[in-house]
């Protein structure tokens, strides 16, 4: 039997968070009995999600696969529970969906509240859907075997909001097996948020540490040779750099 873990990085912020929290809180322990919920939480300051995941992982002790899971998202029962399957066996980190809906205030509210499932997603006044569905997300829910976790160190931790998911899928892919999406959807809850503030100090330099993984990762694609021994030892040297140490 495969030891399941579920590592939920959570601070009460507001009464809209903790209403998702404890309506996602309920989901899990009604559809994964038998995988225990643990809350991470961040030092002080700005919440530092990988912290919080990290700080989860540690406190769930013996597992064999981890499941990140936001205290805002949910994925159909049986995409779960198939991902922890895949995972497990194959050493791949598993996304349980393939598109990634951010749901309106309504469509949320419906579902939590009234068990609807005539969702929408949100739409936003510049983009309209465009950034609102998206196609092999990396955010919300991943399932990690323990040993891309271990060849990880674990997550990077960023002060603020935005980009270390992006960064993970890319230190997956180059210092363990990769990642694989499923067919389906997820959906993340609604509430207010400030996305990819530019007055967001520490939102700006999570991304532009992004930015120069992705570049030093498209570099190292000009020929094979060179990403199997350039790329990972330029990234792991970066960063170390930001303070995210890859074994």
């Amino acid at each position: 039997m495969v030891n399941v873990a579920i590592a939920m990085p959570y601070r009460e912020a507001d009464d809209r968070r903790l209403e998702l929290a404890n309506f996602t809180w309920h989901w899990l322990r009604k559809n994964h009995p038998d995988s225990p919920v643990s809350l991470g939480d961040s030092p002080a300051g700005p919440f530092n999600r990988g912290h919080a995941i990290n700080d989860a992982a540690r406190k769930a002790g013996d597992w064999d696969v981890l499941v990140v899971h936001d205290a805002d998202n949910i994925c159909h029962p049986e995409a779960f529970k198939a991902a922890v399957t895949m995972a497990h066996a194959s050493g791949k980190v598993f996304y349980p969906f393939e598109t990634y809906v951010y749901l309106d205030e309504n469509s949320s509210n419906g579902l939590m509240h009234y068990d609807s499932w005539f969702v929408a997603p949100e739409i936003h006044p510049q983009h309209g859907y465009r950034t609102t569905v998206r196609r092999k997300h990396y955010s919300g829910i991943q399932v990690i075997p323990r040993g891309a976790y271990e060849a990880a160190g674990g997550f990077i931790e960023l002060t603020g909001w935005g980009a270390e998911d992006a960064i993970m899928d890319t230190v997956f892919d180059v210092f363990a097996s990769g990642s694989e999406w499923m067919g389906g959807a997820a959906y993340h809850l609604w509430h207010p948020a400030n996305r990819n503030d530019p007055k967001d100090a520490d939102n700006v330099r999570n991304h532009s540490i992004w930015q120069k993984v992705h570049a030093i990762t498209q570099r190292g694609q000009t020929a094979q040779a060179m990403r199997d021994q350039w790329v990972p030892k330029t990234l792991r040297a970066y960063l170390a750099t930001q303070g995210y140490v890859i074994p």
